[in-house]
């Protein structure tokens, strides 16, 4: 969905841009207060790149209206309170709670079996 962002293995890359530093910092604070819900940061790759864990499952294409049922929208209020809370007080989130994913829409949820196990694209995150 988002140009120049390709799958290598394991791994997808993506282009860097002005928000990665954040979202490396971010994805790493993420990783070591246990949150799961999110591709892990590797570092950047010889194009650099950034080379993030890549998470099996389906993603919306896009924002067609679909009909999302009560357990799935448990599932993805639960993912996000857990992200809210991995990173409350944080220094990342500063005079905020939380860091906000910036763009919570089915597109940026990863399907697993029905429902949303991972946030993805996460360049616009803010505290």
């Amino acid at each position: 969905m988002t140009p120049g962002v390709v799958r290598v293995g394991a791994t997808v890359r993506r282009p860097t841009g002005s928000h990665s530093a954040f979202v490396h910092d971010l994805l790493a604070l993420l990783a070591n207060a246990g949150f799961e819900g999110s591709p892990r940061f590797h570092g950047l790759d010889d194009e650099r790149r950034e080379v993030l864990d890549y998470r099996e499952g389906w993603v919306p294409p896009d924002l067609e209206w679909r009909r999302w049922d009560d357990a799935q929208l448990l599932a993805a209020v639960r993912l996000v309170r857990s992200l809210h809370d991995a990173s409350a007080g944080s220094v990342l989130a500063g005079s905020a709670e939380v860091v906000c994913h910036g763009d919570l829409s089915p597109c940026n949820f990863v399907f697993v079996e029905g429902q949303p196990r991972y946030l993805i694209d996460f360049e616009s995150g803010a505290s």
